[in-house]
This record gives C-alpha cells, structure tokens and sequence, in this order.
C-alpha cells in the first residue's frame, strides 16, 4: 500500500507516519508533502497513492476546486492537526470524488473502531452539562479564522463539501459534515437540522411559509441562494422545536 501525507508541520507528518506504521496494514511506502500541488507535480510522473492524508486547512479555494473537478480517486482523509496529535482521533470525511468503498477501505486500514451508524435524526436531546462546540475554525485563502457558534446562520452541504454561512453573509468551507454537526457539535436549543443536507440557526429564521407535499419553506435574515425547505419527516418535530 502506498501512502501520501500533505501535512505543512513536519513534527504532524512525522506522528502521521508512525501511526500508520502500527495500523492494521502497513503500508509499502509514505511520502510526505509540504504543499498541495508539490503533490501534484509529483502525479505528473508518478501513479497515485492508495491512501491520501491532508490537512484541510491547507487547502485553499484551487486546491479545492481541483479535488471538485475529480482529479483524484484516491480514497482521502481530511486532518486537522490544530485539534489531534493522533491518526486515530481524526475525523474521517467522505473522499471528494472518491467513492464510498474508498472511504470504507480507509477506514479499514487505519483500524478506526467506529460506533454503528446511528439513523439521521434531526434534533437530539443530551443530559445535563454537554458542552457544545462554540468555535468552528475554517480558512479563507492563506489565513485562518475562528467562527463562533453564535455568528452561524446556517450550515449546508452541496456536493461533498460542507459549509458554514455567517450572519454577516460571509461563506467558509467546514470539516465537519452535516451528520457530525447535527449529532455531537451543536446545541440542539439553538440549532436544527431541517434536511439531509441542511442546518439551521433559530435565531436566524425571520419568516416561515406552508410549502406543498406538507412541507415549510423559511426565509433566514441572512441571504441564501437556495430555497430552504424542511422536509416533510421533519416538519411535526420542527414545530414542536418552535414550542408548538
């Protein structure tokens, strides 16, 4: 198996290599680069890897068009070494253009013990003293921002990518997917999760419509491009969210 590292800090690359050194299948070879498209030069003349790791934050807006326009079939870990110092602790991502067998056989060879998928809810209940989380850090270009929660319009999928749109109308790529947001990461008092592919904040729901099919078409403050509608298994539990 052949192994390829995008990982900018040399101390991350190096516990990345050790990890996978002591995972399930030891991998044939690991290459490490500082930049992304140092990886790309080295395509030119060489066969992709088995196996992808990079840290998101470095990719920036033509990185990720590149992994959109599918260059790659490589199966593709997304890590983000301002949160981990071990491989097993990352959160693994859907493969850009990857298919979901890659995905599967990453997690395979990094010998990630994962719980069960659990059915996709759109609002959960936690005990007393969960602690959400209240900062989300994203990358616009070469610099490095930390969102509050609070700063949140909406959180949205399109394609493989997940995005957060802020109250001020300004769009950042997240690392999160919708699946981990809507079942760990956020409040579920301030949050909800109307569609598969869609979270809203409460705060920001300026107005609500009846939609056909029995569905409810919102309106945020904030500009949004696409209608925003709950669908029809949500729309009893959303109600109830309002205080119906």
């Amino acid at each position: 198996m052949k192994v390829v590292i995008i990982e900018e800090e040399v101390n991350i690359a190096s516990r990345l290599r050790e990890d996978m050194l002591q995972s399930k299948e030891r991998p044939e070879s690991i290459d490490h680069f500082t930049d992304f498209f140092e990886f790309v030069r080295y395509l030119k003349v060489n066969s992709e890897p088995d196996l992808l790791l990079v840290d998101i934050l470095q990719l920036n807006n033509r990185a990720m068009r590149y992994l959109q326009e599918g260059h790659l079939s490589s199966p593709l870990l997304f890590t983000n070494s301002f949160k981990h110092t071990s491989l097993r602790k990352f959160e693994q991502q859907d493969a850009l253009p990857a298919k979901l067998q890659h995905v599967q056989l990453a997690k395979s060879i990094l010998n990630l013990n994962e719980p069960e998928t659990q059915p996709e809810t759109s609002h959960r209940s936690y005990g007393p003293g969960k602690q959400f989380q209240s900062r989300f850090l994203v990358r616009t270009r070469e610099k490095l921002i930390s969102v509050r929660a609070e700063e949140i319009a909406i959180f949205f999928a399109e394609g493989r990518l997940n995005f957060i749109k802020t109250k001020d109308n300004k769009k950042y790529i997240l690392q999160h997917s919708i699946e981990t947001l809507n079942q760990s990461l956020l409040d579920p008092q301030k949050f909800f999760r109307v569609n598969r592919a869609t979270i809203v904040a409460f705060d920001d729901i300026r107005e609500m419509y009846s939609y056909f099919g029995g569905r409810v078409k919102l309106v945020l403050n904030t500009p949004f491009e696409k209608e925003i509608i709950v669908s029809r298994d949500k729309v009893g539990e959303f109600k109830r969210w309002l205080g119906e």
